[in-house]
Order: C-alpha cells, then structure tokens, then sequence
C-alpha cells in the first residue's frame, strides 16, 4: 500500500497542472488543481473553479476511494487537489 501510495502521489505531483489562486482572503500559500465532472463547478471565498477533465490517474483513484467507501461507481464527482510547498 505504502509503494502505491507514493506512486500515486509522484504521478500526481508530476502530471497535474498546478495553479496558484488569489481569492478575496489573497495569494493562496498553496497550489491547487481541480478535477471534476463537468457540471461541478467549486466555489468559495469569491473564487470559482470550473472543472477539467479528470485525468487517468485521478480516474484510477477515484475508483479505488469509491470502492473502499462503499460507494457506486461515479458517486465521487469532483477532486480538488492541493500541494503545500511543505507537504
């Protein structure tokens, strides 16, 4: 599971187009990227995120979450994923 783990996290890491955002609190401390279903736009402190299209890797793990929690198939609709420059 550990192997997976950082596996996943080095893909993620790699491959997803981080952003930087500003909303009305200012310059975010982090990066961010979020994936979704089309229609679930994410919205908070007077910024809103329209999804892109979930990528591979983030299929694979949205499907293994699903699983794990009991969930159907496509219950799961949007990920936002954050990368603090600390971890």
């Amino acid at each position: 599971r550990g192997d997976a783990a950082a596996a996943a996290f080095s893909t993620l890491a790699s491959e997803l187009p981080w952003t930087t955002e500003t909303d009305e609190f200012g310059l975010h401390d982090r990066k961010t990227a979020y994936f979704g279903d089309a229609d679930c736009v994410f919205a908070f402190c007077g910024l809103a995120l329209s999804p892109r299209p979930w990528t591979p890797a983030l299929l694979r793990l949205r499907a293994l979450v699903e699983e794990a929690c009991g969930l159907a198939p496509g219950a799961l609709t949007a990920c936002l994923a954050n990368n603090y420059p600390d971890g």
